[in-house]
């Protein structure tokens, strides 16, 4: 059994490197779309939806992720 320390700081790592598990954590579950531009690699990108859909939501999730682990 793994040390409960070591538990939370794998489930740390894990929030912290994959943005959609950031964003699930924070704001629920993302749509798949948000799931594919969360977890794109790509250095541009292109979204296009309709109104109200959390484009802006999204975009704050990876903004974050990148001030924070300095990407």
């Amino acid at each position: 059994m793994l040390d409960s320390a070591l538990l939370a700081y794998l489930d740390g790592l894990h929030v912290a490197l994959d943005p959609s598990a950031r964003f699930e954590r924070v704001i629920g579950e993302p749509d798949d779309w948000q799931r594919d531009f969360l977890r794109s690699t790509s250095e541009f990108a292109l979204v296009l939806c309709s109104r109200q859909v959390g484009k802006s939501t999204s975009t704050a999730c990876l903004a974050w992720g990148a001030m924070t682990l300095g990407q």
